[in-house]
């Protein structure tokens, strides 16, 4: 039997990646931080509520065993036997991830010499790969740097699957499951027995226009739904005046993923265009539009095609607006919503945008008339 380590339990590693692999009766064991996560699995089993295209359906997952991260790295042996480690945590956390895990590391390289294993992000991050390897370059003896460069191989991933819950530790989660796990190739474990992972060719290019393609529209129908005080994604997407926003959102980004990538129309429609719930599920606009600093960063969601439209000579109005909303949302649950808003009230609005996207003054300029008309 095959062995997972998954390095997050929070909301997607149990609700997708936690529930796939256990369906696929592979040893599941889960490795966090935070003890209220670990002791809440320590509860034996958890529900994960699945909606695909055809039907709803409800799993219990309760083949796992879980452990808590220390400095006695009781995750040790776990991770000796693993055959695969999926890594879902946000992008701020990965180099503690790998910082952590370097110990893991050098007990393989003494232990299992010749063992080779891949390692997948599983983030909405792009070009991570590289920073990761730079990182752990920097932080291990050359020794055990070459021997990593040999046998622990990174991959990125393309996420087309959402999942929410009430809390990272929450033991009842919905699952929206319309597309499979794009993983990077080449790879040293065969998951064909697992359901919606898909090793592909070319993810770091792909991935791009997905965040673009996908994230885009779903980050400026959350900012937008906020502002007009919706509590989920179905709701605003049921709004008219959305509904057209966003279909100028998705023909700004097409436009410009047309012509930096070279991509044909149906080639960003297999990647971009999921296939319909066959029930709804009521994702909270707090999920989606969580941590507003790196969603509206220079080459994220937004940013990242509103740079591209300005190196084309493209239209952005919609893209320039969503910013603007972007730039209003205020959760007093979300820290960075409101380290943003202590930006824009201690150094101004329009220095603000500056730091926040890293747009020219052009485009500032612009986002900050549609922020005042807001």
């Amino acid at each position: 039997m095959n062995n997972v380590l998954i390095i997050g339990a929070g909301k997607l590693g149990k609700g997708f990646i936690g529930e796939a692999f256990e369906k696929a009766k592979w040893n599941v064991t889960f490795l966090d931080k935070d003890p209220k996560v670990i002791k809440k699995l320590a509860e034996g089993s958890y529900q994960v509520d699945i909606s695909t295209s055809d039907k709803v359906y409800t799993r219990v997952v309760k083949n796992y065993q879980q452990i808590l991260t220390s400095d006695k790295h009781n995750e040790v042996d776990s991770f000796l036997a693993s055959d695969l480690v999926m890594i879902p945590v946000y992008p701020e956390d990965l180099k503690d991830v790998f910082k952590y895990l370097i110990i893991d590391f050098k007990k393989m390289m003494e232990e299992k010499p010749d063992k080779k294993l891949d390692i997948i992000l599983l983030t909405n991050k792009i070009y991570l790969v590289s920073k990761i390897k730079k990182f752990l370059s920097e932080n291990v003896d050359p020794d055990l740097n070459s021997w990593l460069e040999t046998h622990i191989f990174i991959h990125d991933a393309i996420i087309r699957r959402s999942t929410s819950a009430d809390s990272n530790y929450a033991l009842k989660l919905n699952s929206m499951a319309v597309a499979s796990l794009l993983i990077e190739k080449p790879l040293h474990v065969d998951l064909s027995k697992v359901d919606w992972m898909e090793p592909i060719e070319n993810v770091p290019t792909l991935k791009e226009v997905k965040i673009y393609g996908i994230n885009g529209p779903h980050a400026a129908t959350a900012f937008f739904g906020w502002y007009k005080n919706y509590k989920t994604i179905p709701e605003a997407q049921s709004d008219h005046e959305i509904q057209e926003f966003i279909k100028c959102i998705n023909e700004e980004i097409y436009n410009v993923c047309q012509k930096e990538f070279n991509l044909t129309t149906a080639e960003y429609d297999h990647l971009t265009k999921l296939p319909s719930l066959k029930q709804e599920v009521p994702d909270p606009i707090k999920r989606v539009a969580y941590d507003p600093l790196r969603k509206l960063s220079i080459n994220d969601r937004l940013c990242g095609p509103i740079r591209l439209s300005e190196k084309y000579g493209l239209d952005n109005e919609c893209l320039i607006k969503a910013v603007a909303l972007g730039l209003k949302y205020n959760d007093e649950d979300d820290p960075k919503s409101q380290e943003m808003q202590e930006m824009i009230k201690t150094k101004g609005v329009l220095t603000a945008i500056k730091e926040i996207t890293g747009l020219d003054d052009n485009c500032a300029n612009k986002i900050l008339d549609q922020y005042e008309k807001l």
